[in-house]
């Protein structure tokens, strides 16, 4: 399989459980964060193409992605036009409808050790997938702590530690033609180390840490 048949991200534009995943993240968000979605500005660091902006920003005011590479910044944006052009012609997202237009997403190029964006001007911050891939955790939760608001939210979602369900076939045991015992327990030991660092975090409060099949979720309130 080649690396461009398969997403990062875990979501596809043509599956039948956009709904569902949409559904699922936006309540997590919700249960935790204190005021209204509708008037929270979103930084998804790590946003990649802008596939999680692409499902769920209708349901904030603003969704800003930030990622680390300058080609996934430009297919990010590039996206947004197609997707403009999609919603003009009544095509969402399979399985999602909506009419909100495409007007509250932004796209920058930075890291999460060094985000482009001025002090508590997030009310809520979302890792999706990624955090196992930051070299200097101790920088980024100092970036998030300077980005957040008071009483902000952050939410990190990482991939499951089991070997079945990637679509990465490296790391899929099912997939017995590509599975790379090696590179799997590379990223299973980097997955650990991100979840012991998580679990040691005293800088916010943590409201709860959810072990679902395919996830573990985050959620963390700076104090006011």
């Amino acid at each position: 399989m080649k690396r461009n048949e398969y997403s990062s991200k875990h979501i596809n534009y043509e599956s039948e459980n956009n709904a569902k995943y949409r559904e699922s993240n936006y309540q997590f968000i919700k249960k935790h964060y204190s005021g209204k979605p509708s008037s929270a500005k979103v930084l998804d660091i790590g946003c990649g193409d802008g596939r999680l902006a692409y499902l769920l920003y209708d349901l904030f005011e603003e969704w800003h992605g930030l990622d680390s590479s300058a080609v996934q910044i430009k297919q990010a944006k590039l996206a947004r036009l197609n997707y403009r052009m999609r919603i003009r012609k009544g095509k969402d997202i399979p399985g999602i409808s909506r009419e909100a237009p495409v007007r509250r997403i932004f796209f920058k190029e930075g890291t999460a050790e060094k985000v482009p964006h001025a002090d508590g001007k997030f009310d809520i911050i979302v890792y999706f997938v990624t955090w196992h891939f930051i070299k200097n955790p101790e920088k980024a939760v100092e970036e998030v702590l300077r980005v957040l608001r008071n009483g902000g939210l952050l939410v990190i979602i990482e991939p499951s530690q089991e070997s079945e369900g990637w679509i990465n076939p490296r790391f899929n045991i099912s997939d017995q033609e590509n599975f790379d015992s090696r590179f799997w327990n590379q990223k299973l030991q980097t997955l650990k180390n991100a979840e012991r660092f998580l679990d040691g975090i005293t800088s916010l409060k943590r409201m709860e840490k959810l072990k679902k099949k395919g996830a573990t979720l985050w959620a963390f309130i700076k104090p006011e």
